[in-house]
């Protein structure tokens, strides 16, 4: 340990060490905590004040016939763990792992309860709403990730300290190299088992989440060999503000929609209503289930892609057409919500709010795009939320499996459940194993590999290699797909794959505070993330889900009712396919004209 203590500024030894600050990592530590085991906390940010949870349109919820039984009468109790289970499944295309589906729905309840209960004894506020959800504010969220750390005694917390890489003895995982954001200090945590809870990876250049959801846990559990599935799968959220520029990103609209508050007219660029094309059974899906999300996807994406979207490649939300008491109806019920998450009036996550309503009120649109808020795919983990790799585990939106290649239920409901069980596993698995020592040639190739971009001058900046990616993604991973963009997107990635990432360089040759530095580090991951995903979208000649290909219409159960695995072989990225897991749901046969079709059919099957 003395050789390695010399090559880093701190070396901290743990039973567990958990990596990320929602509410995976919060519900792993605590888990891992109770189980007797030494627990060490770290996140890139703050506990609870970072990361894509605070970010949240925060719903969480179960099926509703256990909500009833919690007490919450307005909850449907026809909504039960079966038909959840179904939904689940069908909504995610039958790619889903259907063990870990029932994973999901029957651990909800106490995963879910105590979670709603801890944020009651934080002073957070959970509304209920049927079938079987509660909605809150995202920094509710937080706040009751932070007091589920701070009710359990012992677990370490790091904050602002960014994991670089996994340390290996062997095939064995024994701990984890990362930098403390403000000071620069290398630190080497030795731990006899990892919780990867960092969530998922957005490549895109217009966001409705946290800037650093740059794939990082994907990227080093992949370079360790844990196998990474569905990585084509990004799920989009419609009605994201474009503009006024300094709400770009917020998604208010999107809250509002779907809240039916005072819902507008969607009209394209030529002020053309959307909404004319669908047939009442689908307006009917789009705007009373979770099918909201892909129908409009598909159909402003078809607007968009078609040169009728606005200006900035995005759809009107127009309240011209609505009368006005029904408007001021709507606004007046939005205050109530706001005014009890947020304690102001318009106020959301951080903003006001207050200008949107005044243009409503004048007539003036809002001008609303498609924002991806979410990935399917991630490591591939089973029940015990084991990757497969010795002394690693994973939870939540890093992983895959649940959701398949569309996500139908609550993404907190999965963090919780997930990083729940990641933690007991993480515990067990460290009190049946001695600590392993730290490989000190290993380390310094992370090393040598990390601060590489101090040592050279004249190379591309992160930034500039940051902006590059998303380009690309822009381009191949977009809300809609076809064979001549995703092969143009895997040849431009060539050079920033192979050149531009090796070259990066920095202005500051300090290590404290450099912003630049991470963004390097941050870098390599979401490429790693990025060239998966266009190879798995290339493969799959098919549409299913988020994975729209005009080329490839049709939704192809014969051929493509298959997952895409990544392997990293040496350096070498393989790609192949196999089966879901099958438990109670047989899988369909067959072709369905396109993914819409297959929804509506979903659909009916799910009303008989």
């Amino acid at each position: 340990m003395a050789a390695i203590a010399s090559m880093v500024d701190r070396v901290i030894e743990t039973d567990v060490l958990v990596v990320g600050g929602g509410g995976g990592g919060a519900s792993a530590a605590v888990a891992a905590r109770r189980a007797n085991t030494e627990v060490t906390l770290v996140t890139k940010g703050q506990l609870g004040k970072s990361g894509n949870t605070i970010m949240a349109s925060a719903a969480i919820g179960m099926d509703g016939e256990s909500a009833y039984r919690l007490g919450e009468k307005k909850a449907d109790r026809s909504f039960n763990k079966d038909v959840l289970f179904e939904r689940i499944v069908k909504s995610g295309f039958y790619l889903s792992e259907q063990d870990l589906v029932k994973q999901y729905v029957e651990e909800a309840e106490p995963c879910v309860w105590d979670f709603i209960n801890l944020g009651r004894r934080a002073k957070q506020r959970f509304m209920f709403l049927p079938p079987g959800s509660w909605f809150t504010s995202g920094r509710a969220i937080g706040l009751t990730c932070r007091q589920a750390v701070h009710e359990t005694q012992g677990i370490q917390v790091m904050e602002d300290v960014m994991i670089c890489d996994l340390l290996t003895s062997g095939e064995r995982v024994v701990g984890s190299l990362g930098v403390d954001v403000y000071t620069g200090e290398l630190i080497a945590f030795s731990a006899k088992s990892v919780v990867l809870c960092t969530g998922g990876y957005q490549p895109f250049s217009f966001k409705c989440t946290h800037s650093g959801t740059t794939g990082d846990g994907m990227a080093v559990a992949y370079r360790v060999g844990a196998k990474l599935a569905d990585m084509e799968f990004l799920l989009f959220l419609p009605g994201v503000l474009l503009s006024p520029q300094f709400h770009r990103g917020s998604i208010f609209p999107f809250i509002w929609y779907v809240a039916g508050l005072a819902r507008p007219d969607v009209l394209n660029g030529n002020g053309e209503k959307i909404t004319d094309h669908l047939s009442p059974e689908l307006l009917e899906m789009a705007e009373g289930s979770e099918w909201l999300k892909l129908i409009f996807t598909y159909y402003w994406g078809k607007e968009i892609i078609a040169g009728r979207g606005t200006k900035n490649g995005g759809v009107y939300f127009d309240f011209s057409n609505l009368p006005r008491w029904r408007y001021i109806r709507g606004a007046l019920k939005a205050l109530v919500m706001l005014k009890q998450w947020y304690r102001k009036n318009w106020w959301y996550q951080g903003e006001d709010m207050a200008d949107l309503n005044r243009m409503a009120l004048r007539r003036i649109p809002w001008e609303v795009g498609l924002s991806s808020e979410y990935s399917m795919g991630g490591i591939i983990v089973d029940t015990e939320m084991w990757t497969g790799v010795p002394g690693l585990f994973a939870a939540g939106e890093v992983t895959s499996g649940v959701f398949g290649a569309g996500r139908a239920a609550r993404a907190l409901t999965e963090m919780l459940v997930q990083g729940h069980r990641a933690g007991l596993s993480a515990a067990s698995y460290a009190r049946q194993v001695d600590t392993c020592a730290i490989e000190a040639d290993q380390l310094a190739q992370i090393k040598e590999r990390i601060l590489r971009p101090f040592s050279q001058n004249g190379g591309p900046s992160p930034s500039k290699v940051h902006k590059v990616i998303e380009e690309v993604a822009d381009a191949g991973l977009g809300f809609v797909r076809e064979e001549s963009s995703l092969n143009s997107s895997l040849k431009n990635f060539e050079p920033i794959r192979h050149e531009d990432i090796p070259a990066m360089s920095l202005l500051s040759h300090s290590r404290a505070y450099n912003l630049e530095w991470i963004q390097a580090i941050q870098a390599e991951n979401l490429a790693t993330c990025v060239e998966i995903g266009l190879r798995a979208a290339l493969m799959r000649k098919e549409s299913r889900g988020y994975h729209i290909r005009t080329d490839y219409p049709e939704v192809d159960h014969d051929t493509w009712l298959e997952r895409i695995v990544a392997k990293n072989d040496g350096g070498r990225m393989i790609l192949t396919k196999r089966k879901p897991l099958s438990t109670s749901l047989p899988f369909p046969d067959g072709k369905r004209e396109n993914i819409i079709t297959y929804a509506i059919e979903c659909e009916r099957e799910m009303k008989k």
